[in-house]
């Protein structure tokens, strides 16, 4: 008597090759060209909360955002892209929200902001650049200005400064 061989097993067809499940958790959404979005999910109870990889696309199919959901809270490394396909930032979440150094890039790639966040909210020195210059820098306080802010010109030049005190302005001067 001969052994038969293994049933084929079929797998439904991925979404999306980058969208990977983690076991027991459903594929929704829609690619481009249909759609948008695609992300992971399962169902919590009556509700369908969002468990796994994300991603979206922007109207002219260039990739938008990439990251994690656990039990519907946006967790670990996100990247997201300009609609030209350059990296527009990055950074991580914890339970939902920013937390931790977030980089922010320009349509050309070049930095335009770089900071820290805690619980979501930008807390302590960040910097602002148009091209490859700094051009503003301050400091931040759960979520409002605070202190001194400098203003630079093209040429790296100090010509302004604002004071806040908990997100309100106290005083300005140009140098």
């Amino acid at each position: 008597c001969k052994n038969a061989p293994a049933a084929a097993v079929e797998h439904p067809a991925r979404l999306h090759p980058d969208l990977i499940c983690p076991e027991g958790v459903l594929e929704a959404g829609s690619p481009p060209p249909a759609g948008r979005e695609v992300w992971c999910h399962r169902l919590s109870g009556t509700s369908w909360v969002r468990h796994g990889p994300s991603i979206s696309w922007h109207a002219n199919d260039q990739r938008k955002s990439f990251g994690e959901w656990i039990d519907d809270k946006q967790t670990g490394l996100w990247i997201s892209w300009h609609d030209n396909g350059v990296p527009q930032a990055h950074g991580e979440y914890l339970d939902g929200y920013k937390d931790g150094i977030w980089h922010g890039y320009q349509t050309s790639g070049d930095p335009e902001s770089e900071g820290r966040f805690v619980q979501g909210k930008e807390h302590g020195p960040w910097q602002y650049w148009t091209e490859d210059l700094i051009r503003v820098e301050g400091t931040w306080v759960d979520g409002e200005r605070d202190g001194v802010w400098a203003d630079y010109d093209a040429g790296g030049r100090l010509t302004s400064e604002r004071t806040y005190r908990r997100g309100r302005l106290i005083s300005h001067g140009a140098q």
